[in-house]
């Protein structure tokens, strides 16, 4: 804005100058310049020039903004990018964190089913000593039953 306000200042400036300049040279020989109409006619270069300048410099800032714009729209778009590499990230490591957790439960259930099964197995032995026990118990027991018989007989 302050660039635009110079620039039409000086377009101003420029135009007031050149109607000063015109209304000399009809008053004045034109084939004989004045030394204000030399004056005039070097500050309207000048202006000019300072003016051309100023129209250099608007261009080179607009391709700058321009330019700082497309930067920014990179780094807007980077962000987001690295935003949603870190949510893949982290979603990636809650699930590492389930999956290690499921694991453990997994190997805990195998000790469980394992201590189980060994439990079984020796009341399994247990039960079939005392099966093959068994008859040798019932034949005393038998024996001693008859026993008694005898002797509550005998008495």
């Amino acid at each position: 804005d302050m660039l635009r306000q110079e620039v039409e200042a000086l377009l101003k400036s420029n135009e007031s100058l050149q109607g000063q300049l015109q209304s000399q040279g009809k008053t004045e020989d034109a084939a004989e310049p004045t030394e204000d109409s030399r004056r005039f006619l070097e500050e309207n270069k000048a202006l000019k020039e300072r003016v051309k300048a100023l129209e250099q410099d608007k261009s080179k800032l607009m391709a700058q903004l321009t330019e700082y714009e497309k930067m920014a729209m990179n780094q807007r778009s980077d962000l987001e990018k690295t935003q949603s590499l870190s949510q893949v990230m982290r979603e990636r490591d809650e699930l590492h964190a389930k999956v290690q957790m499921e694991q453990i439960a997994k190997d805990s259930a195998e000790r469980r089913l394992t201590t189980v099964e060994d439990e079984l197995r020796l009341a399994q032995q247990e039960l079939d000593s005392l099966r093959r026990k068994l008859p040798e118990v019932e034949a005393r027991f038998h024996e001693e039953e008859v026993r008694r018989q005898r002797i509550s007989e005998e008495l």
